[in-house]
C-alpha cells in the first residue's frame, strides 16, 4: 500500500465485523439448488467443512504476513515479481468486480419473486449501488464503523428470529444425512466458499489492521461455524421438507416468526440482507479502486468505483432474465477457480517465491 493509504488504520474487530456481514450475505442466499444439496441436515455438515477449508486456505496469507507485515498482497507481488507484479492488482481488481455480480444478482432475483412486483427491480439495485458507491468514497474507516453498526443490528435481528422460532420447531422435521452425505457436503462447503471473498479481502488490507489479527480470524470463522449450523437447525426443525421447495427458505421460515406483539419478521430479515449488500458491495468497489490505484493513481482509482459499480449494475440487470448467466453465477465453475486463485494458490505462489528469493540472497 501506497504511504498515505498506511495512515488510516483499522482495528482487527472492525475488519472482521465487516467480514462477518459479508459471509452472512452468502448464507440467507443459501436454498437447495445454491447449497448443492435438497436434503438441509447435509448443509450443517458443510458449515463444518466451510470452516475447516477457510483456516486452510489462510495458511499462504499468514505465512506472508508473517515474513513481511507491512505489504499487502498486491505489495508483495511488486516485491517478489517486479514489474511483472502489476497482474496482481489488475486480477484482484476483476476478481471483487465479477464477486458483486453474485451478490447483487441473488439481490434481484430476490426483488422480482418476493417483492412488490410494480417496483422495477433495477430501481433498489441501482439504490444499492448510488449508496455503495457513497461508502466507497468516503473509504476505509467509513465502511467499517458502518459495517459495526451494521452487524449489531443483524446480530439483534438473529437473536430474536431464533428465540421466536425455537419453540415451533418439530423434532419429526429432522431427516438423517443423505447416502452420499459426506460427498455432498463438501461439494456444498465448496460452493460457499468459492461466493466468499473473505481471505482476498484480508490479503489487502491486513498491514492496516492493528490488534489480535489471528485472534480475531479464528473468532470470527468460529462465529460463522455456530451460527450457520444454529440457522440450518432451526429451519430444519421448523420447516422440514418444506424448504425444498423454496427459493430463499431462510426468509420463507423467517415470515413464520413471531414474538408476542411482532408478526411475520421478514421485515427484519430484508434490512439485514438490504444493508449487508450495501456494505459488502461498498467495501468490493474500494478494493477495485485500491488495486486500480496502485496501477493508473489516484485519480483512477477513484474514477473505477463509479465504473464499478456501472458494470456491475448492467451485468446484473442483464443476469435476472439470462438463464445462462445465471446458471454460470449460481454454479461453480466461474467462482470456484476465481476464489481459490485469490485466496489460496496466488498467496501460496508468493509465499514459496519470497521463500526462494530469500535463499537465493543467502547464496549470493
Amino acid at each position: 500500500m501506497s504511504g498515505q493509504e498506511k495512515q488510516h488504520f483499522i482495528s482487527a474487530a472492525q475488519l472482521f465485523s465487516v467480514l462477518f456481514i459479508g459471509r452472512s450475505i452468502v448464507l440467507v442466499t443459501i436454498n437447495s439448488g445454491l447449497g448443492g444439496s435438497e436434503n438441509f441436515s447435509d448443509l450443517i455438515a458443510s458449515s463444518f467443512w466451510v470452516f475447516l477449508m477457510t483456516f486452510i486456505m489462510a495458511i499462504p496469507l499468514w505465512m506472508i504476513a508473517r515474513k513481511r507485515p507491512g505489504l499487502n498482497i498486491i505489495e508483495e507481488g511488486y516485491y517478489v515479481m517486479g514489474r511483472v507484479g502489476i497482474i496482481i492488482p489488475i486480477f484482484y481488481a476483476l476478481y471483487f468486480s465479477v464477486i458483486n455480480w453474485y451478490y447483487l444478482s441473488v439481490f434481484q432475483i430476490f426483488s422480482s419473486d418476493v417483492l412488490d412486483p410494480r417496483t422495477p427491480t433495477w430501481v433498489i439495485a441501482a439504490a444499492v449501488l448510488v449508496v455503495a458507491c457513497y461508502g466507497a468514497y468516503k473509504g476505509l474507516e467509513a465502511i467499517v464503523r458502518a459495517g459495526g453498526i451494521i452487524l449489531a443490528l443483524i446480530c439483534a435481528g438473529f437473536i430474536f428470529m431464533i428465540c421466536s422460532l425455537f419453540f415451533k420447531m418439530d423434532p419429526g422435521n429432522f431427516e438423517p444425512f443423505s447416502e452420499d452425505g459426506l460427498k455432498i457436503s463438501f461439494y456444498s462447503a465448496i460452493l460457499f466458499l468459492c461466493r466468499s471473498s473473505s481471505i482476498s479481502v484480508i490479503a489487502l488490507l491486513l498491514p492496516v489492521v492493528k490488534g489480535k489479527k489471528k485472534l480475531g480470524f479464528t473468532v470470527w470463522n468460529t462465529a460463522l461455524w455456530i451460527g450457520a449450523s444454529i440457522i440450518f437447525l432451526v429451519m430444519i426443525g421448523v420447516a422440514g421438507d418444506f424448504l425444498k421447495l423454496q427459493t430463499f427458505p431462510l426468509y420463507t421460515v423467517t415470515s413464520m416468526a413471531q414474538l408476542g406483539p411482532f408478526q411475520r419478521l421478514d421485515a427484519v430479515f430484508l434490512g439485514g440482507w438490504l444493508t449487508g449488500l450495501f456494505i459488502k458491495i461498498a467495501m468490493d468497489l474500494y478494493l477495485v479502486s485500491l488495486c486500480v490505484k496502485r496501477v493508473l493513481g489516484e485519480k483512477a482509482g477513484r474514477i473505477s468505483i463509479l465504473i464499478g459499480a456501472v458494470i456491475t449494475g448492467i451485468i446484473t440487470q442483464i443476469s435476472t432474465n439470462s438463464r445462462s448467466l445465471q446458471t454460470l453465477f449460481f454454479g461453480p465453475w466461474l467462482y470456484f477457480p476465481l476464489t481459490l486463485t485469490a485466496a489460496f494458490l496466488i498467496p501460496l505462489f508468493l509465499w514459496l517465491a519470497d521463500l526462494r528469493k530469500d535463499r537465493k540472497k543467502v547464496e549470493k
